[in-house]
């Protein structure tokens, strides 16, 4: 099973199906890669485990309401799935996911802000 989420300081990535997230794998292989320069940065990122309902994932406080990525993953048949995850609000220092699915096993999120 390939692991789609890189995290490192001050860098994330997010592979396609089928390729291990890493800095050295071509960027046709990535969904997205906190290097590229797209006039956005990171303002925290993570991967966590959460059960079906409704989560508050905390972050350091913006004076603006920031950008938010969530992928969440099941797993079936030995294969990895995006599905099972909403999010419903996000604030200057928090953002709200509901997880509406009993196979979701993980969700890597990241918060990203404009660069000054």
């Amino acid at each position: 099973m390939a692991q789609r989420f890189y995290s490192a300081a001050g860098r994330i990535i997010f592979s396609k199906p089928g390729y291990d997230a890493s800095p050295s794998l071509p960027d046709s292989f990535k969904i997205f890669d906190s290097d590229w320069s797209f006039g956005y940065v990171l303002i925290a990122s993570g991967s966590l485990n959460l059960g079906v309902g409704t989560h508050v994932i905390s972050f350091p406080t913006q004076h603006f309401i920031p950008a938010v990525e969530v992928a969440a993953y099941e797993s079936r048949g030995g294969r990895d799935y995006l599905n099972g995850a909403s999010i419903i609000s996000v604030s200057t220092n928090s953002f709200t996911i509901q997880i509406f699915d009993n196979d979701v096993y993980r969700v890597d999120y990241s918060v990203l802000g404009v660069s000054q």
